[in-house]
């Protein structure tokens, strides 16, 4: 984990830094800044024009931030997300929003890593100003290839280490603007040596066009002038008949100008002494479209509203296939539990209910949905899976493409990290009178992992009102390494073992997450094995019975004469 520590702001006036950098006026537990509110900046599917205006905003930033970098602080979590527009959505332009109340804990696994540094990330030094142009080019880069394109290299070039040189080589390879391109390179380039030239480099944004255009209109005036001798030369020898036309013209025009006037002068008599017309009745206006009128009542009283209060708002005067987009959406599985975890499904759901009339907006929720219910299956299907961790992951760089893919890569890009978890061991079933001086006894529980192994004694209550419960913390755990977990009677001479289970699966850790149970029928004992972290898709799916979402239920596993491993049995 790398803490980024938070930009001491009190030293720096928060006007002098505008446009480019945005830190707020007042700082407490509401830092107020000089914009309404953060707006998130669109950087894909922008016209030529507006990506080239949203580069040159660039400049005001890294004057900005060279005005940070001279008080000798940094940003130190500079990421695309982190940046404000101050434009519109089809004209962006960047401003850098700054938060010193917020706290950033940055994992390697993370996406937001891929702005940082491998030094940084090697060793989790604080951060310096190279860091910010390092992160300010991955931005650029993005800006140039899109998002998609560089959080694919991401993924690949972590694993790794060799992220930095694979994004410089897209970014030479691709077909972009040259200007934002060489931004980017030298950024990232030079951000390794500190050598960075702030003024020549906001220069150098601003006037990123200035060359084309002067090149342009160089050649257009060279092409004019050469039209220009010819044209003269031609001139020169019909000037004087076209002089004799002209004043043919201009005497034929007065003539006709003359009859005209003459013309005029009757009708206005003849208006003068007809009688006046009646008045005529007042047309009414044309009727409203309907369609018209009910989006602009939708507007009014519907938008900003919820799924479900959208829904029984539509009831009157809303078009039945407005209804039948919402409700279709509603019923979908999974989609409250999706929208409450995706960010940009929610968002998504959020303009569907604001336009239902587009119809778009309805295929990208049910596309979205769709791809993660998928990933959601095929998530469960490697957790129960006795494959080993390296299959796996074959098996997911062999998938096509799609947003299926790339749900699938993150979550197990989260859950392949060396992990530090608490395993909690939960008693379960309560015992009987006749059981309880049994069981009342102290008793060992412990595990084994590959890199370590715990035991500790273990002295459940004597009454039933109390739940026995003890937390086992476990270091350095791997995914796909296995884990073996005991639970003992503790004898005079000898320790009678009850529970003895090993758990082998390469997703062992989101398994723990959703509680499992292990049963002993002979000797009556039953305990729960939880962990204090949940990895991957956190989300019960939902089946949909009669028009109405309920939860999935689960068949319940009948006890065996051993130990049952109750995977089988996930809600899922």
């Amino acid at each position: 984990m790398i803490d980024h520590a938070s930009l001491d702001v009190t030293s720096l006036d928060a006007g002098k830094l505008l446009p480019g950098v945005s830190i707020p006026m007042v700082v407490g537990e509401t830092s107020i800044h000089a914009f309404r509110s953060f707006e998130s900046l669109p950087v894909d599917g922008l016209s030529k024009a507006a990506r080239t205006r949203l580069y040159r905003s660039f400049a005001d930033v890294v004057r900005s931030l060279e005005l940070i970098h001279g008080h000798k602080q940094a940003c130190g979590h500079l990421t695309l997300r982190s940046f404000h527009n101050r434009g519109t959505p089809a004209e962006p332009s960047a401003t850098l929003w700054i938060d010193p109340n917020a706290v950033y804990d940055v994992h390697a696994g993370d996406p937001d890593a891929m702005y940082l540094t491998e030094a940084r990330l090697s060793h989790g030094r604080a951060a310096k100003p190279s860091d910010d142009w390092y992160a300010m080019g991955v931005v650029l880069a993005e800006i140039a290839l899109g998002t998609s394109a560089v959080a694919t290299i991401w993924q690949l070039g972590r694993q790794d280490g060799q992220f930095t040189e694979k994004l410089l080589k897209n970014l030479k390879r691709s077909r972009g603007s040259r200007a934002i391109k060489r931004t980017a390179i030298e950024l990232i380039q030079r951000s390794q040596t500190d050598e960075i030239d702030a003024a020549k480099i906001a220069n150098r944004i601003e006037g990123a066009d200035k060359h084309s255009r002067l090149a342009w209109w160089s050649a257009l005036l060279n092409a004019i002038g050469l039209v220009g001798i010819v044209v003269g030369a031609y001139a020169a020898k019909q000037q004087q008949h076209e002089h004799e036309q002209t004043l043919q013209a201009l005497e034929g025009e007065v003539d006709r100008l003359a009859k005209r006037i003459e013309v005029l002068k009757g009708e206005a008599i003849a208006r003068q002494a007809a009688p006046l017309p009646p008045p005529q009745p007042a047309v009414a206006p044309p009727p409203i479209n309907q369609q018209a009128q009910a989006r602009r009542r939708w507007v009014d009283q519907v938008a900003g509203r919820s799924l479900g209060e959208a829904i029984e708002l539509a009831i009157d005067g809303s078009p039945q296939a407005w209804r039948t987009r919402l409700e279709n959406v509603s019923v979908m599985q999974g989609q409250p539990q999706w929208r409450a975890f995706d960010t940009t499904l929610r968002l998504r759901v959020q303009r569907l209910v604001d336009e239902p009339w587009e119809t778009s907006h309805y295929d990208i929720v049910v596309a979205r949905i769709d791809a993660l219910n998928e990933a959601h299956s095929r998530w469960s299907t490697w957790a129960r899976s006795s494959k080993s961790l390296d299959q796996v992951k074959e098996q997911h760089a062999l998938m096509a493409s799609g947003r299926v893919k790339d749900f699938l890569g993150d979550w197990l890009a989260e859950a392949i990290e060396i992990r530090d978890f608490e395993l909690s061991v939960r008693e379960v079933r309560q015992a009987t009178e006749g059981e309880q001086e049994k069981r009342s006894g102290p008793h060992v529980v412990g595990f084994e992992t590959s890199s370590m192994s715990l035991s500790e004694k273990w002295t459940w209550p004597e009454t039933a009102e109390s739940e026995a419960r003890i937390r086992l913390p476990v270091d350095e755990f791997r995914a796909g390494d296995t884990l073996r977990f005991w639970l003992q009677q503790d004898g005079t001479l000898w320790n009678s073992t009850v529970i003895d289970h090993t758990f082998s699966s390469p997703l062992l850790i989101w398994q723990l997450a959703k509680g499992l149970r292990l049963d002993d029928s002979a000797s009556e004992y039953s305990v729960a094995l939880e962990t204090d972290r949940a990895y991957g898709p956190p989300v019960k799916l939902e089946r949909i019975v009669s028009g109405k979402a309920r939860p999935a239920t689960v068949t319940d596993q009948p006890l065996g004469q051993k130990v049952i491993d109750p995977i089988d049995s996930l809600p899922l």
